[in-house]
């Protein structure tokens, strides 16, 4: 059986029996497969038995199947806090510590340092990592080591108990040199308790005179400096030790070194550094004794100095050391250095505002200058050049900081890289092009002027032109309306052709098919069209629609098992069902065309709420309701894809709740001016959920452009209703005003959320139920007078966007990169919800069969991710029984989602009565069937008897 068609069970005992096999190559292959295992089935209860199978494994097998172990252990650290039986595996692994081989002592050392995380306190593993240490086996004492550090860095007691025993093997003369190489890292651990940091900083100066060789140095200095991260209070004395072996050791390896510990001081406390700091570090550039490479190195650590929003204390003084360097090197040959000291100029100009606002102008000046004199060089040869490549990758994200500080400079900028796109040094599509595009995308969302860009519109357009081409007689259409979704089309059916799978090809040909159907809708429902023909609008609507229904075979076809695309697909199915609700709604609007006028419509007793044959005005009402109902089941699901879209973020639900909104006040509308006229006493909606749609900081385009058609709309119906009878019949008027609501809620281009394109969390829920189903498909037997007891076990699993990601995404602003990295929202609660429903009962005598007793619910809190609950379920009649298991999860806010998933048992319950009934019936059949042979066979003897002679 494949492994993805296994269930935990199946898959343990399969392992379980390689475990036990005769041959040592099956066995090192069920081992290797754990880790899958465990990947697959993240529960408590398989973990822990098969951690137990493992150790068990480690007890008795050979060093290299312990070797395996050791590689599953290492490789599953982030499942060993669900071993529940921590004591009985640490008795099997610890037993083969008393082995005669150091070879196994040693990889049972290991196996003790890589599960340290669950056995730090345990004395009896402390006393063994230290009888390591003294071991004459290097072997065995490599692995001590490793067991020492691991051990330190999770227990305060043994890293204190542990410090006097290792500074007395540095200090001593019989330790060799190589194993005090690889104790000095150890001590960096030591930051739980002052008074043992003190002690091991103390060890480590004392080392630094004694043992001048290069790779004591280096390793001394690197463990110095991870220690005074760890206790902070030692940063100020670390930076001066490592700028003193920056100027005075003459090897090349140790300045670099310490440079690598400056900078990592520097981005971890930069407000520890004085301004003597800087300015050693500034002097220092100036020593003849340093090559470029390390003169990079010292501007990389100033801009990680001066990167962050704190305060930090250098010499911002015109005539500085720091300034001095900046103008210096900005204009260098090397085209590294200049790059790093324009991004450190422009972090100055940031800081400058503290001294003052026109010290802050001129250095924001000088720094737009640097960028400006650099810029064409880099763009020109970073083509063919790795190293202008490199510098110009560091000097784009300055020119985002540079926008931000100043408002004066942003056109500058945007123009001169527009510029470099046009050049012929730079070809459209290359590499260096799309981060000119990125760069400059970039600082039209960070400059702190409304609309910069629109500056830029025949420059950008002339871009997409020179990109894809574009008919004559439509480039002047596309420029007024609809353009984006113009050139989105042709972008996406240029590229579709030249992707290396079919599913980036489907997904492609699906957003291609989306732009043009948005492209129809929004050129023929624009705002600036005072006159709406309804006969081409509907059919531009049915247009789009048919577009829609491409896209959507499309997407399907994308779908992957990574990649199931529910959110995509129930959003375009969604935005065609409105867009068909809005068709509808035109087409029953013209139907009043063919209605006789109203004075005859009242002569021949015809209403509009009529049912009577013929009416028109009766045809109508139905179409009408047709559509309000319509327009309130895409309400009903947008709703749902709300409730379903937990790792959204919040501006896709923003979007799609606007969405609904549109559908829910369409509905209000018909309702109002057509519905309501059947009956006096018809309910109508509240527009309150409508006037209350005011625009916020955070509404983007698309909602504050909606919001404000929300007005709109509300406002023509408000004229409507004061200006109407509902005692009159309907009139053109009523329809006009549907009309020309559909066309403003149509008008706005449409807005697809970021979820669309990119999920920055995923949240997923794995659920074990036990009994589970049986992989034959076989049911779950039950007797009827009996309950059933149904475990849920479950894992709540996260994922985040990478940083990685957000370097993707250039043109990303600040809060949401941070806000990629966060949680939008976690998971506090979980509901489950257990439902029976029978698919066929046996009919039993003398039973009333019940109806079904309700659906089951508990709500469970997760810990550590984990999360079991049980459920007893009754079947009262005997039959087959589907058992249905959802899970839904609730956020921080007290927020209910329904995530799903939902798992499925099938349930067989019997009557044992009836079988013992059935049992007993047949054992009668039997005697009664025999009953007449028996009686034959006593004839027969009687006559036997009747033939004897007597004697």
């Amino acid at each position: 059986m494949e492994e993805h068609q296994q269930d935990a069970n199946s898959a343990l005992i399969e392992l379980d029996k390689g475990l036990r096999a005769s041959k040592v190559g099956e066995q090192c292959e069920a081992i290797v497969r754990f880790p899958s295992l465990f990947a697959r089935f993240p529960f408590p209860i398989l973990i822990n038995s098969a951690f137990l199978k493992l150790a068990d494994t480690f007890r008795t097998g050979n060093n290299f199947i312990r070797l395996c172990i050791l590689r599953v252990a290492q490789q599953s650290t982030k499942h060993l806090d669900k071993i529940l039986n921590v004591d009985e595996f640490m008795k099997r692994i610890y037993i083969v510590i008393h082995s005669n081989d150091p070879y196994a002592r040693a990889l049972t050392l290991r196996m003790l340092g890589s599960v340290s995380c669950m056995i730090s306190e345990k004395k009896n593993a402390h006393h063994s990592i230290q009888q390591g240490l003294d071991s004459h086996d290097r072997v065995e004492q490599d692995a001590a080591i490793f067991a020492t550090t691991q051990f330190a860095s999770h227990s305060q007691q043994f890293a204190s108990s542990i410090c006097n025993k290792i500074a007395m093997m540095l200090q001593g003369l019989s330790t060799p040199l190589e194993v005090k190489l690889k104790l000095i890292p150890v001590l960096q651990h030591m930051h739980f308790d002052v008074q043992v940091s003190s002690k091991a900083r103390t060890i480590l100066h004392d080392l630094l005179p004694s043992y001048p060789a290069q790779d004591f140095i280096l390793t001394t200095l690197g463990t110095l400096t991870q220690l005074a991260i760890h206790s902070l209070v030692d940063i100020p004395a670390q930076v001066t030790l490592l700028l003193q072996y920056l100027r005075c050791d003459p090897r090349e390896a140790v300045k670099s070194d310490s440079l690598h510990n400056l900078n990592l001081l520097a981005g971890k406390a930069p407000h520890l550094w004085t301004v003597q700091n800087s300015t050693t570090l500034c002097e220092a550039y100036k020593l003849s004794t340093l090559s470029n490479s390390l003169k990079r190195e010292i501007l990389r650590v100033l801009c990680t100095l001066t990167s962050t929003e704190s305060l930090v204390q250098v010499d911002m003084e015109e005539g500085g050391s720091i300034l001095e360097l900046c103008r210096q090197c900005c204009f260098d040959f090397d085209v590294i250095q200049a790059a790093l000291a324009t991004k450190l100029f422009a972090s100055l100009s940031k800081h400058a505002k503290h001294v003052s606002k026109s010290h802050q102008n001129r250095l924001n000046e000088e720094a737009t200058v640097a960028a400006e004199s650099l810029l064409p060089l880099l763009a020109a040869s970073c083509e063919n050049s790795a190293v202008d490549k490199k510098a110009l990758k560091i000097v784009l994200p300055a020119l985002k900081s540079l926008c931000e500080v100043s408002s004066d400079v942003d056109f500058r900028l945007i123009r001169l890289l527009l510029s470099l796109l046009v050049n012929e040094d730079v070809p459209l599509g290359s590499p260096t092009s799309v981060m000119l595009l990125q760069a400059t995308a970039d600082m039209g969302l960070s400059s702190n002027r409304m609309g910069v860009m629109a500056n830029f519109r025949k420059q950008m357009f002339e871009l997409f032109e020179a990109t894809i081409k574009i008919d004559k007689k439509d480039a002047e259409s596309i420029q007024k309306v609809a353009g984006q979704h113009k050139i989105a089309n042709q972008l996406f059916t240029a590229i579709s052709d030249s992707v290396a799978s079919e599913q980036h090809y489907f997904w492609l040909i699906a957003l291609s098919d989306i732009s043009l159907a948005e492209s129809a809708v929004s050129f023929h429902f624009n705002v600036s069209n005072a006159t709406w023909d309804k006969t081409r609008n509907l059919g531009e609507l049915n247009k789009a629609i048919h577009h829609y229904h491409k896209a959507e075979t499309s997407l399907m076809a994308a779908v992957t098992p990574n990649h199931n695309l529910l959110f995509q697909c129930e959003y375009i199915r969604l935005r065609r069902e409105s867009l068909q609700a809005h068709a509808q709604l035109i087409s029953a609007c013209s139907l009043i065309r063919t209605c006789p006028p109203p004075a005859i419509s009242t002569m021949t007793g015809g209403s509009p709420g009529s049912d009577g044959s013929g009416s028109n005005s009766g045809i109508l009402f139905t179409q009408m309701k047709s559509c309000a109902e319509w327009f309130m089941a895409v309400d009903k699901s947008y709703s749902k894809l709300h409730m379903t879209s937990f790792d959204s973020d919040p501006r896709t639900l923003s979007i799609i709740e606007i969405l609904q909104q549109a559908c829910s006040i369409m509905a209000y509308a018909i309702d109002l001016l057509i519905l309501s006229r059947s009956s006096q006493n018809a309910s109508t909606r509240q527009n309150s959920n409508f006037d209350s749609a005011e625009e916020t900081s955070d509404d983007n385009f698309y909602t504050r452009a909606m919001k404000r058609n929300f007005s709109a709309v509300m406002s023509k119906l408000e004229q409507a209703v004061h200006a109407d009878n509902l005692s009159l019949p309907l009139s053109h008027t009523h329809t006009e005003c549907l009309m020309q609501c559909s066309s403003l809620l149509l008008s706005t281009p449409h807005s697809f959320p970021r979820y669309f394109y990119q999920s920055l969390q995923t949240t997923n829920i794995k659920l074990a139920i036990s009994p589970g189903q049986r992989f034959n498909k076989a049911p779950v037997t039950v007797e009827i007078n009996q309950r059933l007891a149904l475990k849920v076990e479950g894992v709540v699993q996260h994922t985040s966007a990478t940083s990685h990601d957000d370097d993707v995404i250039m043109n990303v602003r600040d809060d949401e990169r941070k806000e990629g990295r966060s949680k939008f929202r976690e998971v506090s609660r979980v509901k489950l919800v257990v439902a029976k429903s029978n698919q066929g009962q046996t009919k039993v005598n003398n039973v009333k069969i019940s109806e079904s007793d309700g659906d089951l619910e508990q709500i469970v809190e997760p810990h550590n991710d984990y999360f079991s609950t049980q459920f007893v379920i009754s079947f009262p009649v005997a039959g087959l029984y589907t058992v249905v298991v959802e899970a839904g999860v609730k956020d921080s806010d007290g927020v209910w989602w329904k995530t799903g998933p939902k798992e499925n048992i099938l349930i067989k319950a019997y009557d044992d009565n009836v079988r013992i009934q059935q049992q007993q019936q047949q054992q009668q059949q039997s005697s009664q069937a025999a009953e007449p042979s028996n009686q034959f066979a006593s004839l027969m003897s009687l006559r036997e008897q009747s033939r004897t002679p007597l004697p």
